[in-house]
């Protein structure tokens, strides 16, 4: 069972991160009604929140502010998440404001594991791949890369155990050398090397788990969290997506579309089926997509002579 379940919000109050994140947060409200929503803010979200009377106050259960002293909004978002396993007691559950979960998920707190995630994935091959950038950042620092894995920290669960403790320490600690010795904010290389570090468990969750819909929307296909890439500085939700469909309803009716919530539950695929499945496989412009032809490639290479 999911007792807690957390979100990391940086936010001018009213924003579309603090849309997203109510919208995954109702979702994951209705379907573990019992267990407690917490939403981790920085100190300027914060006030942000009460000064627009945002609906996620009344929505979580708690809300804990975390002082960071940080003036830019994306580092401070990264200061926050990287502390969560301090500031919340308990095991719990980690959802980005991108993910929308669509069906129960309790079988990521039933791992036997103390950690659990998904792993990140090539975006051309679809394959398991440690990126360069991240070797190149953790060289940076001083430490090992690549490493035999590179989970995606958009959804993680997280038992209330001195090992995982431990790690959360190291994790934020690597994050806070990283963002100052390379000014990049980004959290999953300082997860992954905090992992290595640390040594603690990690079981790996199935794609149904974390779908990345942002490389393979056909992921979609019985999948418990869907997980879009945001371009907040863009304003842009992947197209024809259930998750573009319900901030367009949310921002126009204040209300959560939970007749297209339901239909997404109750069928194989999420949301337009033949929209989410047919025009990202056409690629821009109408041209097959590169991971096509580079998998295309590969297969003929194996094959000649044959």
């Amino acid at each position: 069972m999911i007792k807690q379940i957390c979100y990391v919000l940086t936010s001018s109050g009213a924003d579309l991160y603090a849309q997203m994140t109510y919208i995954s947060a109702s979702l994951s409200r209705r379907l573990y009604p019992d267990a407690q929503i917490v939403v981790l803010v920085d100190e300027v979200t914060n006030a942000n929140l009460k000064k627009c009377d945002s609906p996620l106050l009344a929505l979580a259960s708690r809300i804990i502010s975390v002082e960071t002293g940080i003036e830019k909004e994306a580092p401070r978002s990264r200061f926050v998440k990287t502390s969560m396993r301090k500031v919340i007691d308990g095991d719990f559950v980690f959802i980005d404001a991108d993910a929308v979960p669509i069906r129960r998920f309790d079988e990521i707190a039933e791992t036997g594991a103390c950690m659990a995630a998904a792993p990140d994935l090539d975006d051309l091959l679809d394959m398991p791949i440690f990126p360069s950038f991240a070797t190149e950042l953790l060289h940076t620092c001083g430490w090992a890369a690549p490493l035999p894995y590179y989970f995606n920290s958009g959804v993680i669960y997280m038992a209330d155990t001195p090992a995982v403790h431990e790690f959360g320490e190291e994790w934020h600690n690597r994050w806070k050398i990283m963002w100052e010795q390379t000014g990049d904010h980004r959290d999953q290389p300082a997860f992954n090397s905090a992992i290595d570090a640390t040594g603690v468990k990690v079981r790996t969750l199935p794609e149904a788990f974390n779908a990345a819909l942002y490389i393979s929307p056909w992921k979609a296909r019985n999948a418990k969290i869907l997980h879009y890439w945001m371009n907040a500085d863009k304003g842009q939700i992947l197209g024809h997506s259930l998750l573009a469909h319900l901030l367009d309803v949310y921002q126009t009716t204040g209300q959560i579309d939970w007749v297209a919530v339901d239909r997404c539950g109750e069928r194989p695929l999420s949301f337009n089926t033949w929209r989410e499945i047919l025009l990202p496989l056409l690629g821009p412009g109408g041209r097959p997509p590169r991971k096509w032809l580079v998998a295309f490639s590969i297969w003929l290479n194996a094959h000649k002579g044959h």
